[in-house]
């Protein structure tokens, strides 16, 4: 390997060791990603309680509304057959009152038998959300406690998941002047440097040194030398890297 080729893989191999906070943009971005997820099947549940809850304090009202049908509708049924059976030709009109009467008592029958399976099944989901023993006022409130706990941790997340896209696209615009310069030293692919190693570490290591001039033209010195850069192409390295710094903040 030649000298220039030696100075320039050492430089790039060691400003490559400052690529980590890029790749932590990329980790926390699908972090939150997953998070904002969680955080939204959280309320997909929360609002199928609460839907179960209402559906719930429904059906109990239904149950005692066709209690009170179904008691009545049987007291019909029975007073009509005992007229039916006390005479030997019933009416045409007795007997279509009798079998109507039958028929309601029938028809309620089922209906209390799948309002009261349907009330089982309700009542299941709420116990395995871990609702159901505290209540109905309870359910209820801690429904709305915990669907404005989980609606505030979701305006965060889509927050953040904002601010980390728009952390990415900057990332990306010094990548690519990261390549330009990368591709003037001519050996980036032979020392085996990766595209988002180079860039991050090219943007990354000025940024909190914009303010201090005197070292960052020393440092723009040390690697124009260890480069072999011209002085112009290292001052328009400089300006290129001041604000690709700013950019990617």
């Amino acid at each position: 390997m030649s000298d220039r080729n030696l100075r320039i893989q050492v430089l790039l191999a060691a400003i490559d060791k400052v690529s980590a906070p890029f790749r932590a943009v990329s980790k926390a971005s699908s972090a939150t990603s997953r998070a904002f997820k969680e955080t939204r099947d959280q309320l997909k549940a929360l609002d199928r309680s609460q839907r179960d809850l209402e559906g719930f304090s429904q059906l109990e009202q239904g149950i005692v509304s066709t209690n009170l049908q179904l008691r009545q509708a049987r007291q019909d049924a029975a007073n009509l057959g005992r007229q039916f059976a006390a005479v030997d030709a019933p009416t045409k009109s007795l007997t279509n009152q009798f079998n109507r009467a039958r028929d309601a008592v029938a028809r309620l029958e089922v209906k209390q038998r799948d309002e009261i399976r349907d009330l089982g099944a309700l009542k299941t989901r709420l116990d395995a959300a871990g609702m159901a023993s505290e209540g109905f006022a309870g359910m209820q409130e801690r429904i709305q406690r915990e669907t404005a706990a989980a609606n505030q941790v979701l305006d965060k997340q889509k927050t953040k998941l904002a601010q980390l896209g728009e952390r990415q696209a900057r990332i990306a615009k010094a990548q690519a002047v990261a390549g330009k310069w990368r591709g003037r030293a001519g050996t980036a692919a032979a020392v085996g440097i990766g595209a988002g190693g180079g860039a991050a570490a090219i943007a990354m290591p000025l940024k909190d040194e914009l303010d201090q001039s005197n070292e960052f033209e020393s440092r723009m010195t040390d690697i124009a030398q260890k480069a072999d850069l011209g002085r112009v192409a290292a001052e328009a390295m400089g300006r290129q890297l001041r604000q690709t710094a700013l950019d990617v903040n």
